[in-house]
């Protein structure tokens, strides 16, 4: 890593002159090298990245006394995480009284810390269980209050109730049972808890029985909400969804009885809703019950009597009106899918990921048909949107468009010409900014000191979370998140610089003009490792910007990526696969572990993909399908399933989602690479 010296954080604004995103000046200022950073004692920090190792392994007696030792060394930095790992450690080793000792002094000491509802968690167990039960209570119910996860909550609230009966307190005890069974029905399931619904009054048997139909139990919500439902339209409307979910045929009746009438009286005066809700029920029922005809109808009806659909009755419209769509192209029924594509648009007009593969595929039946120029006004809406630009649809639009207009290289040329703006410009003035927050804020200071520390210590869980936290606090700055993100590219921080980035650009519409910027696009499309990526694209005879694009979407160009399948490494190659590709390359001391070698994975992925591009006669659509779901897999449905040589109607037709997304977005990140590079 590249050393930087003291008095390169101390003369920033000297040093900036020369820091911008200019081809001809790069002269960096390593916020992030653990040497600009005097006050961090860098052998203490390497005391906390073992008591860190220890607590991962399981070894928590040994982590506890690391991570004592780091802040009996005077270790301030991540005092916090050592006090909260040293914590766990003790509950874990069932030293609670302990436990209790330090996770108290973690509250005390640090309120702002990014894991205190969890601390406060885990010290009411501590309390719990050294018998601090008023202490307790008071912990549990600040996470009531505050936690966000149904599961955390129901577990606090059945432990206030435990720790009140242990107390005596048998009026607060069953007031939080009672809770707990009103609100929390799985839990309660799960624990065997009851209670007669008999000491429930009104509206709570409603929140009962409403809980029941968010947890799924859809009988027990209609047996409660009987006993009630003449008296509440709530518990009524509730009973009606309960019957859709279970597919009763009693749905139907209750549903055609209300709707009879044409004004919204009958439905609302019983349900409490309009009639359109109603319908909305009604269309819901038959597209889970597998009938879409039934559905399309009402859809349809709904549409043309009100003008509109609401979002989820779009998304089941767009999928029926989809799989027919596929249907007529299978079997080149053009006329039949462009009617269909041009009914889609009057119900959805809009431009957006979710519609852009119907306007993509209108433009490709126009084109079929000879329409080219309507074809082109198709393509260039998809192209005209900054979000779609360099998603799949977007990059075989510009494909398309340079296949009809005779331009080659199209997006290219919009990128090096004069849409893009001077990043030399803006890079000094987000580093501005960059350096105000951090000055003025000590808060953001301290976190900024934590993520150097944790980067450094290559602790990137921790990192991430800090990272995010720093974004947060600067979300009203967002010039702060650029330069942000410009140094964790530069630091070799991929990952993070794209997961920042693009969550920038989704909530900032001003922000999308980067998309414009070649040099804010290498951020996103970065080229790391590339000495062994060069090596075996030459050896293997491959494309370079191919095996960046399965590097990009496999691992996110993280060499120490694990995957729940146990594929390792950048190319995310699994252990079986990396025997075989080891006995092919003369390899013979492999073993799994050496898949976390960049060197050795990029070999290995750069090997493997030239045996698939082999095997389907160079077809890079193939090729990564392959290297998803497999080569079997690929060859059955060549040759069984979808006959059709056609790459976008071929990928349309991948009967897995999870294989037909990956083709698409590695087939966009090696065309972004291919005409941002070369």
């Amino acid at each position: 890593m590249k050393k930087a010296s003291l008095l390169a954080y101390i003369l920033f604004a000297v040093v900036l002159l020369n820091c911008c995103f200019s081809d001809y000046a790069f002269s960096f200022v390593d916020y992030l090298s653990k040497n600009s950073k005097p006050y961090l004692n860098y052998n203490n920090e390497g005391v906390f990245k073992k008591a860190f190792n220890s607590f991962v392994s399981g070894r928590y007696k040994t982590a506890a006394g690391e991570f004592w030792l780091y802040l009996h060394r005077g270790g301030k930095t991540l005092g916090n995480f050592a006090l909260y790992y040293q914590g766990l450690s003790f509950i874990n080793l069932k030293e609670y009284g302990k436990a209790d000792y330090v996770l108290m002094k973690l509250s005390i000491s640090y309120p702002n810390f990014v894991f205190y509802k969890n601390t406060i968690f885990y010290l009411a167990i501590s309390e719990e269980k050294t018998g601090n039960y008023v202490s307790e209570i008071s912990h549990f119910k600040y996470i009531i209050a505050r936690s966000k996860k149904s599961s955390v909550r129901s577990f606090a609230m059945y432990d206030v109730y435990k720790a009140y009966a242990k107390l005596k307190d048998y009026k607060l005890a069953d007031k939080y049972l009672k809770r707990l069974y009103i609100d929390y029905p799985y839990f309660c399931k799960i624990h065997h808890i009851k209670i007669k619904n008999a000491f429930l009054n009104l509206s709570e048997k409603i929140k009962r029985g409403e809980d029941l139909y968010y947890d799924s139990y859809y009988t027990e919500s209609i047996a409660i909400l009987k006993t009630v439902a003449l008296k509440d339209k709530k518990a009524k409307l509730i009973i009606l969804k309960d019957l859709m979910n279970i597919k009763s045929s009693l749905f139907l009746d209750k549903v055609d009885k209300c709707l009879k009438y044409e004004k919204n009286k009958s439905c609302y005066e019983y349900y409490g809703v309009k009639n359109l809700k109603i319908l909305d029920l009604k269309a819901r029922y038959y597209y889970i019950s597998g009938q879409t005809q039934k559905t399309f109808l009402i859809l349809n009806s709904i549409s043309e009597k009100y003008g509109f659909l609401n979002r989820r009755l779009k998304n089941i419209y767009g999928n029926i009106l989809w799989s027919r769509i596929l249907n007529d192209l299978k079997s080149g029924e053009l006329l039949s899918a462009a009617k269909r594509l041009k009914s889609f648009f009057i119900i959805d007009d809009s431009v957006n990921q979710n519609t852009a593969r119907f306007l993509f595929w209108y433009g490709i039946i126009l084109e079929k048909l000879g329409y080219k120029k309507r074809a082109l006004f198709y393509f260039n809406l998809i192209r005209a949107s900054r979000i779609l630009r360099y998603s799949y649809y977007g990059i075989m639009s510009d494909i398309f468009v340079s296949r009809i207009t005779g331009a080659a290289d199209y997006s290219s040329e919009v990128l090096n010409n004069g849409d893009i703006r001077s990043y030399s410009i803006v890079s000094l003035k987000y580093a501005s900014e960059f350096k105000k927050a951090i000055n003025n804020n000590y808060a953001l200071n301290l976190r900024f000191k934590r993520l150097k520390a944790l980067l450094n210590l290559n602790i990137y869980s921790l990192s991430y979370i800090e990272l995010r936290k720093i974004a947060l606090m600067n979300d009203n700055n967002k010039n702060f998140d650029v330069f942000l993100i410009y140094l964790l590219y530069k630091k070799g921080y991929y990952g993070s610089a794209i997961n920042i980035a693009f969550t920038l650009i989704f909530k900032n519409d001003d922000y999308r003009q980067l998309l414009l910027n070649k040099k804010f696009l290498e951020i996103l499309y970065p080229k790391p490792y590339y000495g062994y990526v060069e090596k075996y694209s030459s050896k293997y005879g491959i494309p370079v910007d191919l095996i960046y694009g399965i590097m990009r979407q496999e691992s996110l160009y993280n060499p120490i990526c694990y995957s729940g399948a146990n594929a390792i490494g950048l190319m995310q190659i699994i252990p079986s696969t990396g025997y075989y590709i080891a006995s092919h390359t003369g390899c013979y001391n492999f073993n799994p572990s050496m898949l976390y070698s960049k060197h050795i994975n990029i070999s290995f992925g750069s090997y493997y993909l030239k045996t698939l591009l082999d095997q389907f006669n160079g077809k890079k659509y193939l090729a990564i399908a392959s290297y998803n779901a497999g080569p079997g897999a690929v060859s059955y449905w060549k040759n069984n399933l979808l006959k059709n040589d056609a790459m976008p109607l071929f990928i349309e037709l991948i009967p897995f989602n999870q294989t037909r997304t990956y083709v698409k977005r590695v087939l966009a990140n090696y065309y972004v690479y291919n005409f941002l590079y070369n």
